[in-house]
């Protein structure tokens, strides 16, 4: 929540060392999706996810998006001129590095407004439809 507020009044979020030496070591398909995810970042979107764990996508429409790798199921957060929304995703089986492109990839085509999230368990989409 500090981050939010953070980033709300333009101040730089906190340093965190998200990309350091894992606790454990990734399985084959981590590492892939890693991989994948590093290929498909920019330069400027990189050096931010592996120095801080989270970077910025821009909106179509203007607005700001930070996907946050260790924010847990509430990792996405958009800022645009009416305010910050925190969007909810969680992929089960699925390698946080695949989620984190998924994201980034639906807010590049759609603004955001197919991000996969999930609900009581359940995977929803009504969101879809919203305008």
């Amino acid at each position: 929540m500090v981050d939010l507020v953070r980033l709300i009044l333009g101040a730089p979020p906190r340093r965190v060392r998200a990309r350091e030496q894992p606790s454990r070591s990734l399985s084959p398909a981590e590492r892939r999706a890693e991989k994948l995810l590093m290929r498909c970042l920019t330069a400027e979107q990189r050096e931010s996810y592996r120095n801080h764990g989270r970077f910025q996508v821009n909106g179509r429409d203007g607005s700001r998006w930070t996907i946050d790798a260790g924010a847990g199921t509430r990792n996405v957060t958009c800022v645009n001129a009416s305010g910050a929304r925190v969007y909810c995703t969680y992929l089960p089986d699925a390698p946080r590095a695949d989620t984190l492109l998924v994201q980034k990839l639906c807010i590049e085509a759609t603004g955001g407004r197919g991000l996969p999230r999930t609900e009581s368990g359940a995977l929803h989409d009504g969101h879809l439809l919203e305008r």
